[in-house]
């Protein structure tokens, strides 16, 4: 067994006891930031096998690299005593901004359009994480999926697109879904991953209407109350009898969600219902430091009993039946380095070692066939004699070998109306027909993609690129057309702006890479400064003066000249500890040699391009979990500065510097009291706009208001990471952690007679370029799904194209390709039983 450090402090007794999970790091203590993050750092430094594993190029998984990510997302939203947050406080928030930009003028609003990528082609290609999916009763092309960090999806053609339906949800997260058998209008969803550790529940909510509209039932919690919602199962006789899974004991409804009574106390992992039997439930307690094991109920949930005895400590399980062979309860026993299957042949009566497991994410008995099981989690590995020998179905990358799934897996589902089943993992939806032995890919329309930052070509519109969690950098190659960069996460990324062939992208740590022509032949090259290492996400930019010049921040800053191929420090002992890594960096475009870099609350400043250093700090303390998390540079005055701030401190959100960092005014007057992550100026506005992304939204203030005002509506309820302005075509883009990147005209655009943004009152399209080439992109507003007509007629009348489209619901780009038509003006009218819309366009290969 690893060693756990234990932290023990006087007057934890106000936070809530949580168990957290990163693998062989397990926590139990109070539910506090600060000291998850000090036992868990003490733990991976004493565990270097799992730290160096980190620093390997496209490595696998590992507990350490979970870990990283949960502190790099939450070090900047929690409470000022390391307390996690309010989000239904939150969400409230968020509604009342959404409305009142809904219902601002147009000439002063834009909406929020998704141009995030769309369709994937699979494998180490993905779109997100999905952690859940349920069927509907009498239609095999309907289904839900649940995304973590997205929220729930709806599919009308068997994933060949989805809609969003948890947008208006308090909380962008959802781990469990049931559907009512009798009536597939009512739904319920857990808000929250089922894992656990990375998003607690906000609790149980219910739908009646196919999920247009959501309410709480009265099994709910907060965020800070570190409830994790495991599992759901409902009675396959009586609908309204439904059993939860919590960390905090089994629940049971017999009433839909009316009421509940805890039925057994102590954290369960898991709940099933034995195939076709109402009165038979097994439950998985989650007792990782006594022994986790199946509990059995033989009256329907009410009342349960110890089923097995495996008697070992640090262990978890998870459990499996199957409608092949109702009496066995298939078994998966992780803990102290083992991972091994055990099975029940007799409704739990006895269990029996199997076999081991290669890994141990998921387990899955065919309800085809009893004697096929499945396991894996990087991989998946299939068993045809009962779970005796495995063989491996599949990997996370094209080896040549096996057939390539997204690495990952999450949850398995059977669909008995097709009789395929499903896996859930970190790239999206995939189901394999287990008679052909066939696999496909249904991620296509899943806008869920947790990007860390984006960045974008000035003399390309189209072309942009980002770094995202788990699913690798992503470049944006056509209007409806994205390929892969490196793998695994990556985090920060630049395009150099005198030859938009050359990018860079990272991995973690601040490992760089550089591609001399956006990464398809000179696939990368590694630029990263002989032996250091930086923060999760490493701070790096090019001079916008000479976009040759590359600057990085470590616990120093670091200068290339020549791309990346050879650095030199800029700073000596800049940050006064080789472990006190840099958090931000910014470099003025006015004047190159001014450079700010930040870490926690002190500022870094250098107007001489780093011959001397200046160190000053912002006024606010270090010790109430709040950091600099982006800083921007007045365009016409490189002496003038924001910063923006993480956290949940009241008043804390953005200071102003007229003095190079000298001392700062505080501006979060009329700020919620929510985190901000990202800043940018719009340098082509004379109003000089200064947009902040926040974790509800987008704000502005400019040099005509000291106000600040929420901008654009339509936006998620997710967190905003990272913003950049494309200014060919007068956009700011917004990446989200979850919900893919998203646009909206700028205001200096949106309040000249340039372009006047439409704000839709019901499903509505708008060109999103104009004139265009081969590939007319439509921005769709849409507000429930609907079917219509696009008919295309030349100048004469005459109709040149039509074609019948499914349109979701959501704000989205829609490609439509004319590369047929002639050169000239068009006509397109877009019909649809909530109304027709008429466009005029023109058609020119000059556009390309």
């Amino acid at each position: 067994m690893k060693k756990i450090v234990s932290i023990l402090l006087l007057g934890i007794h106000q936070f809530c006891f949580a168990q957290i999970n990163f693998g062989s790091y397990r926590y139990s203590g109070p539910l506090n930031f600060e000291l998850i993050k000090e036992s868990a750092d003490s733990f991976f430094k004493s565990d270097e096998a799992e730290k160096s594993a980190a620093s390997k190029v496209e490595k696998e998984d590992n507990d350490y690299l979970r870990y990283k990510r949960w502190e790099w997302y939450w070090k900047d939203r929690v409470n000022t005593d390391g307390s996690f947050p309010d989000l239904l406080s939150q969400a409230a928030v968020y509604n009342q901004l959404q409305g009142a930009a809904q219902a601002r003028s147009a000439s002063v609003n834009a909406p929020w359009v998704n141009i995030s990528q769309t369709s994937t082609s699979g494998g180490y290609d993905g779109m997100g994480r999905l952690t859940s999916i349920a069927f509907h009763p009498t239609d095999p092309n309907i289904f839900w999926v649940g995304a973590p960090i997205g929220g729930i999806w709806k599919t009308l053609d068997g994933g060949a697109t989805y809609s969003p339906l948890g947008d208006g949800l308090p909380y962008c997260s959802v781990g469990n879904i049931l559907v009512d058998p009798s009536n597939p209008d009512i739904i319920y969803i857990t808000l929250g991953d089922h894992g656990g550790w990375w998003n607690y529940g906000l609790g149980m909510y219910k739908s009646t209407d196919g999920g247009l509209n959501w309410a709480p039932t009265t099994l709910i919690s907060n965020f800070s109350d570190g409830i994790a919602y495991y599992a759901m199962a409902m009675s396959p006789t009586n609908p309204n009898v439904i059993l939860v899974a919590k960390s905090d004991g089994l629940f049971r409804t017999n009433n839909g969600g009316n009421s509940w009574t805890m039925v057994h106390s102590g954290g369960f992992k898991d709940v099933k219902f034995r195939p076709g039997d109402s009165t038979t439930v097994y439950a998985a307690s989650d007792d990782y430091w006594g022994s986790s094991e199946v509990y059995k109920s033989t009256n329907g949930g009410i009342n349960f009993t110890a089923a097995s005895s495996f008697n070992a400590p640090y262990n978890r399980i998870k459990i499996t039946v199957t409608a092949a062979n109702p009496n066995i309860i298939g078994v998966m026993l992780s803990g102290n380095g083992t991972k091994n299957y055990y099975k029940s042949s007799n409704s739990g009566a006895s269990f029996s070692y199997v076999s081991a497991l290669q890994e141990d994410a998921i387990i899955f008995i065919s309800p085809l066939d009893s004697n096929i099981v499945y396991s894996g989690y990087t991989k998946i590995f299939q068993s045809t004699n009962g779970g005796i020998n495995w063989v491996q179905k599949t990997n996370w990358y094209n080896d040549g070998v096996h057939v390539e799934v997204h690495a990952d897996e999450q949850f398995v589902a059977f669909n008995p109306l097709s009789d395929l089943i499903y896996f859930c993992n970190d790239g999206g939806l995939y189901n394999y027909d287990e008679v052909a032995g066939s696999w496909a890919e249904l991620s296509n329309g899943l806008i869920i993609t947790q990007f860390y930052s984006i960045a974008v070509a000035q003399s390309d519109p189209v072309f942009m690129i980002g770094g995202t969690q788990d699913n690798g950098g992503r470049k944006r190659t056509g209007l409806n057309s994205w390929a892969s960069t490196n793998g695994g996460d990556a985090m920060e990324t630049a395009i150099d702006q005198s030859n938009t062939q050359i990018i860079y992208t990272t991995y973690v740590d601040g490992q760089l890479y550089r591609s001399m022509d956006r990464w398809t032949n000179d696939t990368y090259h590694d630029i990263t400064p002989a032996g250091i290492s930086g923060n999760w996400v490493t701070p790096y930019l090019l001079d916008p003066s000479n976009q040759s010049t590359i600057y990085a921040g470590y616990e120093d800053v670091y200068k290339s000249t020549d791309r990346g191929n050879t650095w030199n420090k800029i700073s000596n002992n800049l940050t006064g500890s080789t472990s006190d890594k840099l958090d931000e960096l910014e470099i003025s475009t006015l004047n190159s040699n001014v450079i700010y870099a930040a870490r926690e609350n002190k500022i870094y400043t250098t107007t001489n391009g780093g011959v001397s250093w200046a160190n000053h700090s912002l006024p606010f303390a270090l010790n109430n979990f709040s950091g600099i998390t982006s800083i921007a540079i007045d365009p016409v005055n490189p002496a003038i500065l924001y910063a923006t701030v993480g956290g949940y401190s009241v008043g804390v959100k953005v200071y102003k510097s007229v003095n190079s960092g000298n001392t700062w005014s505080n501006i979060s007057s009329g700020l919620p009291n929510v985190p901000v992550s990202s800043s940018v100026f719009d340098e082509s506005s004379p109003n000089h706009e200064l947009y902040i992304g926040t974790d509800i939204g987008i704000f502005y203030r400019n040099d005509t208001s000291a106000a600040w005002t929420y901008y654009g509506s339509n936006l998620p309820n997710t967190s905003i990471t990272d913003l950049k302005i494309q200014y060919a075509t007068h956009k700011l883009r917004a990446a989200t952690y979850g919900r893919g990147i998203w646009e909206a005209d700028l205001l200096s655009i949106v309040t000249s007679n340039y372009q006047v943004a439409i704000v839709p009152s019901d499903n509505s399209f708008r060109l999103a370029f104009n004139p265009i080439g081969s590939l007319l992109q439509l921005n769709a507003f849409i507000n429930s799904d609907v079917a219509g007509e696009i008919k295309i007629y030349d100048l004469s009348g005459n109709l040149v194209l039509t074609k019948m489209r499914n349109f979701p619901k959501g704000n989205y780009q829609l490609p439509f390709d004319i590369s047929m038509l002639a050169e000239g003006m068009y006509m397109m009218n877009i019909e649809t039983p909530k109304g027709r819309t008429a466009l005029k366009f023109i058609h020119t290969s000059t556009a390309e």
